[in-house]
């Protein structure tokens, strides 16, 4: 597995619906967060910076283009895999998600 996390990979993500844009309200935020993975193998975070605080994750999706989505959410992961340790292993979970998510859905076709 490549010691990152790939806008291809993001992509696949979002088609396997691992990665959601969901209301960051639903968990006592502001704005639209990034959601990867599901019940209690999930975790969230911010990654549209200030523009992302001011709209839903439905007025995100109407208002921002899939590729600037996917570039905001490769960015992010790569500050959590390049961070403190704490953040490293919060990026291993999140690469671990995803792969999981992508093969399983591969495994559904």
């Amino acid at each position: 597995m490549e010691d990152r996390i790939t806008a291809k990979e993001v992509r696949a993500g979002f088609e396997s619906g691992i990665i959601n844009l969901i209301d960051a309200e639903e968990y006592f935020g502001d704005g639209v967060a990034c959601k990867i993975g599901s019940g209690t193998l999930s975790n969230w975070f911010y990654f549209a910076g200030h523009e992302g605080e001011l709209m839903t994750a439905k007025e995100y999706l109407q208002n921002v283009p899939m590729d600037d989505i996917v570039n905001e959410i490769v960015d992010a992961l790569e500050d959590f895999r390049d961070g403190d340790e704490f953040d490293h292993d919060e990026w291993l979970f999140y690469r671990w998600l995803i792969a999981e998510g992508i093969s399983n859905d591969s495994k559904e076709d």
